[in-house]
């Protein structure tokens, strides 16, 4: 799922590390910017979803409401 989504935004190959980084940012930089309601909103409309649909959600999240992209993690 994670090297499915990395090639699908020009990043496959990108460090673990580097990756969880990204990740983990998607909520850090969602709560500090002031989208915390949101960001709750999608978990919970997600409660019952598969990993990989909350994966998918939270990722998009990232993308396009925090601004954090895997480009700016990838280290190699």
């Amino acid at each position: 799922m994670i090297d499915t989504f990395l090639e699908s935004v020009g990043s496959s190959g990108m460090r673990s590390d580097d990756f969880m980084f990204y990740y983990a940012d998607i909520f850090v930089e969602g709560v500090q910017y002031g989208n915390r309601t949101t960001l709750c909103q999608l978990l919970k409309e997600n409660e019952n979803s598969s990993d990989e649909e909350i994966f998918n959600a939270v990722t998009a999240f990232g993308a396009n409401v925090a601004g954090v992209n895997p480009p700016d993690y990838d280290t190699r």
